[in-house]
């Protein structure tokens, strides 16, 4: 590792004489950072990080001392010297961020889910679960498998080793009572029976179904952008700015189908990328992940010192948004029944088949042995009773669960969304997003 970046960011003399000093360091830390490219994803993201912090403690230390001195003008000079110190370093290392979200997805599977993805029948071991670093949030590593580099290679690994930072029996509650089925199957069998079909009929059939309800509604990029930054501006007009601004800048981009949505932050702004094909889905998709974008950003602006935002609230909020959207507009323009259908639609989605996928997760643990065939089969098995039995599943959907990135990447994320979406219409939510303002 550079023998800069152990720098002491807090390392100040009382009345920052060597603020000139710390900006040329970050400077050089700016640089030897873009001179690495060959480094790993990981390593990067990981030093990005610290760069940022090292930007934060200093602007950090010239605000407070101009508080503290009542804007005495000599630290009037240094806060306003720290503005184009960020630009700088924004400048310096643009090109990193849209690389890291190009690398990323594959850049964050461990070893064993590559095995998986190439078709090997290598278990999981506990070697693997080391690569198990998401690089949106690096402290997983240290938190949620910092047991996983001392143990044994195990096959499989049990849940006990893997997830030191969860409560296993809480898990276990969330997932044992079975409902996520039970309400799911009679929504399916309902569109189903709408059909009149004999035999079994396909998922993306089923899906077709559905969407029959807001078939008819196409919103390019462009009109999407309007519609999400009318709505937001409805709550607050900084809200619709952001989003525009992102949109501006480039800092909301397309992906190819398959490559997962995000909202990421930093220092330079809050970057989204997304699918989109122009249908409500979509609209709502921009909407989820501006809702990130704009409550990351703001978070950024308030607090001196860069704040860990709560999943849970992160989520909450983003859900709060995309809800606020599609009311916004499908209200506005008489479409009440669509809405109803959605919103039923909506908490299919994100409070019972999220704890759907919460389970399968689960259930790979249970595994006697890891490989494409035995976890295929445990997919096809839970999604099966889940969207009933009158549903018949292709081969590419057995291996569908390939996409589920945050089994890999934050493990047992997928149970913060059924959470989340419970609170949406609570009064504490509403209030929060007020708090925004």
């Amino acid at each position: 590792m550079l023998e800069s970046w152990c720098l002491a960011p807090l390392a100040l003399q009382n009345n920052l004489t060597d603020f000139p000093q710390k900006r040329a360091q970050l400077e050089q830390l700016a640089d030897e950072f873009c001179a690495h490219k060959d480094k790993p994803l990981v390593w990067r993201l990981k030093h990005y990080e610290m760069l940022d912090q090292h930007f934060d403690a200093l602007e950090s230390a010239v605000t407070l001392k101009l508080i503290e001195s009542n804007n005495d003008p000599y630290f009037v000079c240094l806060k306003e010297a720290v503005a184009p110190l960020a630009e700088t370093l924004a400048e310096k290392t643009n090109g990193f961020i849209e690389e890291a979200l190009a690398l990323l997805t594959e850049a964050s599977k461990p070893a064993w889910l590559l095995a998986l993805l190439n078709d090997g029948e290598a278990p999981i071991t506990a070697a693997d679960a080391t690569g198990l670093a998401n690089g949106l949030s690096l402290d997983v590593l240290s938190k949620q498998h910092k047991q996983a580099k001392c143990l044994e290679e195990s096959s499989p690994m049990v849940l006990t080793q893997r997830l030191s930072a969860f409560d296993n029996k809480e898990i276990v509650r969330q997932l044992s009572d079975g409902m996520c089925f039970a309400v799911a199957r009679d929504y399916f069998n309902n569109l189903i029976s709408q059909t009149k079909m004999d035999k079994p009929i396909s998922l993306k059939q089923l899906r077709e179904i559905e969407r029959t309800p807001w078939s008819m509604l196409h919103f390019s990029l462009v009109e999407g952008i309007a519609i999400v930054s009318q709505a937001f501006a409805s709550l607050d007009e900084q809200y619709g700015q952001k989003v525009r601004q992102a949109y501006t800048d480039g800092r909301i981009r397309l992906l190819k189908p398959g490559e997962p949505s995000m909202c990421m932050d930093t220092p330079a702004g809050s970057y989204i990328q997304l699918n989109y094909v122009n249908d409500l889905e979509s609209l709502i998709l921009l909407a989820h992940e501006c809702g990130h974008l704009v409550h990351q950003e703001i978070v950024r602006e308030r607090y001196i010192l860069r704040q860990d935002i709560s999943p849970l609230l992160s989520e909450t909020i983003a859900l709060y948004f995309e809800h606020h959207v599609a009311c916004y507009w499908l209200e506005k323009h008489g479409l009440q029944e669509v809405l109803a259908t959605w919103q039923k639609r909506q908490e299919i989605e994100w409070y019972h088949r999220h704890r759907l996928l919460a389970l399968f997760e689960y259930k790979l643990y249970s595994l006697k042995e890891i490989n494409t065939t035995a976890v295929s089969l445990l997919w096809r098995e839970l999604n099966q009773e889940f969207y009933s039995q009158s549903v018949a599943f292709d081969r590419l959907f057995l291996k569908s669960w390939r996409e589920l990135a945050h089994i890999v990447n934050s493990p047992f994320y997928y149970l913060i969304y059924p959470e989340a979406f419970s609170r949406i219409g609570k009064d504490d939510i509403a209030d929060a997003v007020c708090a925004l303002r």
